[in-house]
């Protein structure tokens, strides 16, 4: 089980940059298909089809959203090279806009600041060791333009606001991250400190601060430019599956659990950070079976998102749930009416520039979109 959580708490449980408005094209707009005869649960505005969806995005404005498959989530999570998908939607009618087809790409990452390129990644064997190929996509037309090769390392973590760098793990269950030049491949910058595997990270808008959270059971703050550990932020009882600034970066979020610990010791919460001070202003969801894999902010600070897919007795818990944060209220509570198993797994979780959206990639092969309070 080990092994299936990395995806997801490494690659799947960031909170991605919001993508700007890009020139997409591909084929004609058409109606989407239902994944199923079922029509929408409570609160879900829009549930699009995309068979092997594994990220999601909005468009800088809101009034794009995009999506890519991952191929490795339907092949016993293989990390083999396979063709990925790109699709872009208009949420307010749920058309598909357009559709490209990257060969060979592995997973989507990440797409370009202006939409029209796709960053993927997949492991690669090479004489018995596991490289990370990074390649750099054209949207429109499915062309790669540029590939690079991490050598014996974690594949691809995040990306910098802007795409000029990225960051990676120094080895495969590595503490210390390398921030590397995006068209080089040159390591710029290294952050020391956690003392297991880092399992999550996230930049601030400005991109001049980062969280990581990871085995060791802290969520830290670093100075960008220096690689600098400026606070260390504990009080996680258990691994940190995933951080996001809000967009002041003056708080943050994390959310922590390992579905491999005993129930007496689980500690499967989320926890809101004054980041300037590094004082807990808000722990939610503590005591609950489930990991939680996937926690978000809005963009004023005011509510956390968050979502628990691992649990002890059974594959997973789909529910998001919404937090007030200045009263530690639970205001919402949206539960999908996926199929058991792996295939009720959230794999991404992003909200709308404006707040009044969240926006997750399903396993059961659909792009939901979920309104608010």
């Amino acid at each position: 089980m080990r092994e299936l959580q990395k995806p997801f708490g490494i690659l799947c449980c960031l909170f991605v940059p919001v993508l700007a408005c890009g020139i997409l094209v591909g084929s004609s707009p058409r109606v989407v298909r239902a994944h199923d005869e079922r029509g929408p649960v409570a609160g879900e505005s829009r549930r699009l089809d995309h068979p092997g969806v594994g990220r999601v995005a909005f468009s800088e404005d809101g009034r794009r959203i995009l999506s890519g498959s991952d191929p490795t989530l339907a092949d016993d999570r293989k990390e083999v090279p396979s063709d990925c998908s790109v699709r872009t939607w208009d949420p307010t009618t749920g058309k598909q806009l357009s559709e490209s087809v990257l060969p060979k790409a592995g997973r989507i990452i990440d797409f370009s600041p202006d939409g029209r390129q796709g960053l993927s990644t997949t492991l690669v064997d090479n004489a018995g060791e596991r490289d990370a190929l990074l390649q750099v996509w054209e949207i429109s037309t499915g062309k790669e333009l540029r590939k690079s090769v991490l050598p014996k390392g974690r594949p691809f973590l995040a990306v910098t606001p802007g795409w000029r760098s990225y960051l990676s793990l120094d080895g495969e269950d590595s503490g210390v991250l390398q921030l590397r030049d995006r068209q080089s491949g040159q390591e710029l910058r290294r952050f020391e400190g956690h003392k297991g595997l880092v399992e999550a990270i996230s930049f601030s808008r400005d991109g001049r601060r980062l969280l990581s959270g990871g085995d060791d059971q802290t969520v830290r703050l670093w100075d960008v430019a220096s690689g600098k550990e400026l606070r260390r932020l504990e009080g996680h009882k258990d691994r940190v599956n995933s951080v996001a600034f809000s967009s002041d970066g003056r708080r943050g979020v994390s959310g922590g659990g390992n579905y491999n610990s005993p129930r007496a010791v689980a500690d499967s919460s989320v926890r809101v950070w004054d980041l300037e001070s590094g004082k807990e202003l808000r722990r939610f969801y503590e005591g609950e079976d489930a990991a939680v894999m996937h926690v978000a902010i809005s963009p004023d600070g005011r509510r956390a998102i968050s979502i628990g897919n691992f649990s002890i007795d059974s594959p997973s818990d789909p529910t998001i749930r919404v937090w007030d944060v200045e009263t530690g209220r639970l205001l919402r509570r949206f539960t999908a009416d996926s199929p058991s198993g792996l295939a009720g797994i959230f794999a991404h979780l992003v909200i709308s520039p404006d707040g009044r959206y969240a926006l997750t990639a399903n396993m059961d092969g659909t792009v939901r979109l979920w309104e608010l309070p």
